[in-house]
């Protein structure tokens, strides 16, 4: 441009005129405006290495750290703005320098060193939202670039310094999730403990369905429990309390049935549930009013569930009412549903405790030695300790009693009568061929089912 020629111009043959110094400057500063870096450098140099005008010189500084600044030389940037800001500080150009200097510590998220700097500085002083605003946006900037272990180092700088802090509840919540990408869950987990208490709603939320999801996902179902709670008292999404209700009902199935029973209720008033959720919460209210002691409303809501499920919930269901109807004394009625439950129903928990059951028919028909047998094929078969140790509990009852009944038998006189082979009818061959196969298909079958 004509510009730059005459300045050119003026620089190259007129070094000794007055003007030299603001050709230089107008130089740089047109090559600055129009990006051509190197050559605004080169020139801020030569002015530099000319000129004793103080404005000049601070300018020079100045726009020397504007333009490494711009190209990532963070670190070149920092030494002019500092060069300004130490050797120029009644100028116009010392609030610019220090403004620069914020930006580059900010871009290096590292703002701690220039609010130390700016301790030094008796003629300029920061107040303390400033500094608030500045580390958290330090921090933030870093979040926001991806940078998470960076930014969760100065989400903790800034939670450490500004306790009570205008953006405390945001660092912390930032903090929470910076760590969770560098894969701290435990460090995340104090982060969102420290939440549940905050009174923005929405980070409230999210802490409280992190942790509730953590601790049950991870089995810790008390933790989980008191955070589902939590949740379930707030005012919020459908989703979330929709999720709430259906793990608590989970939950307290093993940690209070009382309140089992009250959230399986609450999931049969919600809007939509498949037959195996209606199932779920039917067994658990089965269960509860079967513990209660109320026979008559459990067997119909038993018989409810065994109608939704032909899995694991069915096949609870199919036992209870097994269980049930043994309590009623219909022993062939109670012994024909249990083997209906082995037939239909794969269960091993369930089939087991159903031959154990049969164990307790038989006896109760006097025929110990296939109420032995039963047991004996849950001791072998089941890898349940729990109906191991009951069914070697009832085998060894029945072992002792017959034990009692031979030893009673043994010390009571008879009378004897003498019988002639005439009179022996030899049916008790085909009896006890029938009565075996019966034992070994009932064996069998728990053999394929367990298996």
């Amino acid at each position: 441009s004509s510009m730059e020629n005459l300045l050119l111009l003026l620089v190259n043959d007129y070094t000794l005129s007055l003007y030299y110094d603001d050709a230089l400057h107008d130089l740089s500063q047109f090559y600055k405006s129009r990006s051509y870096d190197d050559l605004a450098i080169e020139y801020y140099n030569k002015l530099l290495s000319q000129t004793i005008d103080e404005k000049f010189m601070a300018n020079a500084y100045l726009s020397k750290g504007m333009i490494y600044f711009k190209n990532s030389r963070v670190d070149e940037a920092i030494n002019e703005f500092l060069y300004v800001v130490n050797n120029f500080p009644r100028t116009v150009f010392f609030k610019e320098a220090l403004s620069g200097l914020q930006a580059a510590y900010l871009s290096l998220g590292n703002i701690d060193v220039y609010l130390e700097m700016i301790d030094t500085l008796p003629q300029f002083s920061i107040s303390q939202s400033e500094q608030d605003s500045l580390v958290y946006n330090t921090a933030f900037m870093k979040f926001s670039e991806n940078e998470f272990q960076t930014s969760s180092i100065a989400f903790d700088k800034y939670i450490n310094r500004f306790e009570k802090g205008i953006f405390i509840e945001d660092a912390i919540y930032y903090n929470a999730i910076s760590l969770l990408n560098i894969f701290d869950t435990s460090g995340a987990i104090v982060m969102y403990e420290k939440l549940v208490e905050s009174s923005d709603l929405l980070y409230k939320k999210d802490a409280l369905s992190f942790l509730a999801r953590y601790y049950y996902l991870n089995k810790n179902y008390l933790e989980s429990n008191m955070y589902y709670q939590k949740i379930n008292k707030m005012d919020t999404d459908n989703a979330l309390k929709r999720e709430s209700i259906i793990r608590l009902m989970y939950l307290n199935e093993s940690i209070d049935s009382n309140n089992a029973y009250n959230y399986a209720k609450d999931v049969l008033l919600l809007a939509k549930k498949d037959n195996w959720l209606i199932s779920r919460a039917k067994l658990i209210i089965a269960r509860y009013q079967f513990d209660q002691g109320n026979y008559s409303k459990s067997k119909i809501t038993f018989s409810q569930v065994l109608k939704l499920s032909s899995y694991d919930e069915g096949a609870e269901a199919k036992y209870y009412l097994s269980y049930l109807t043994f309590l009623d004394d219909s022993l062939d009625l109670a012994e024909a549903m249990i083997f209906n439950l082995i037939d239909e129903y794969t269960n091993d928990y369930f089939v087991a405790k159903s031959f154990v059951l049969l164990s307790d028919i038989y006896v109760l028909k006097n025929n110990n030695f296939q109420a032995k047998a039963t047991l004996e094929s849950v001791i072998e078969n089941c890898e349940i300790d729990e109906l191991v140790n009951i069914a070697r509990f009832k085998w060894e009852r029945i072992v002792e009693k017959d034990n009692i009944k031979k030893k009673d038998i043994n010390n009571s006189s008879f009378s004897f009568i003498e019988i002639t082979d005439e009179d022996i009818q030899y049916t008790i061959e085909e009896y006890d061929l029938d009565y075996n196969d019966s034992i070994k298909i009932e064996s069998d079958s728990l053999n394929t089912i367990i298996d």
